[in-house]
């Protein structure tokens, strides 16, 4: 428990009188803890089976996501078939498919 009072040096053009006193600065080193651990209250644990299974089934649906994608990606672009719709002012619809017959 040590306290040590330090008192900061200001350079003035006065003197100081008794009345005017510089305020101190304590500083302490003792270690202060804000926190208390209830001994009656412990933490919910997770057996090590279960976050296993979770991290597995975690993996396998990431993994099952990424074959979909792979699997939609490549049915999208092994037959393209791009096709432009459009309305005029009239309300009349115009589908122009030009740019499939440019592949």
């Amino acid at each position: 428990a040590t306290t040590t009072t330090t008192t900061p040096s200001t350079p003035t053009a006065t003197t100081a009188t008794p009345q005017q006193q510089q305020p101190s600065i304590v500083i302490s080193t003792t270690p202060t803890t804000s926190l208390s651990y209830n001994s009656s209250q412990t933490a919910a644990t997770v057996p090590k089976e279960v976050s296993l299974f979770i991290i597995v089934v975690i993996t396998l649906i990431l993994i099952g996501y990424v074959f979909h994608c792979e699997w939609i990606s490549s049915a999208a672009y092994s037959s393209p078939s791009i096709v432009l719709s459009t309305q005029m002012r009239d309300g009349t619809r115009i589908i122009i498919d030009d740019f499939r017959e440019a592949y």
